[in-house]
C-alpha cells in the first residue's frame, strides 16, 4: 500500500499542472476531472467493503501494474 500511496500523492501534486497544461486552466473541465477522481476512489472503497475474499499480496501488485500501464497508455493517448 505503500507504493499505491506513493503513486497517488504523485497524482494528486500533478493534478493541478495536468489541468492548466491539458485543460487551458478551464475551472469546469479541472472540477470534472476532480469528481471523477473522487467519484473513483468511493466506487473502489465500496467494491472493497463487499470483497470477501483475502487478498494475495500478489494480486495487489498485478493490479497496480495494469492500471499503471492504463495510466500509462491513456496518457499517451490523449496527448
Amino acid at each position: 500500500m505503500g507504493i499505491f500511496n506513493f503513486c497517488y500523492a504523485g497524482f494528486l501534486l500533478a493534478a493541478p499542472y495536468i489541468a492548466h497544461h491539458f485543460f487551458q486552466g478551464n475551472s469546469t473541465n479541472y472540477s470534472l476531472f476532480l469528481t471523477v477522481s473522487a467519484v473513483g476512489g468511493l466506487l473502489g472503497g465500496v467494491w472493497l467493503t463487499f470483497q470477501k475474499r483475502k487478498i494475495k499480496p500478489e494480486r495487489i501488485y498485478r493490479e497496480q501494474l495494469f492500471y499503471g500501464i492504463m495510466l500509462v497508455f491513456a496518457e499517451f493517448s490523449f496527448h
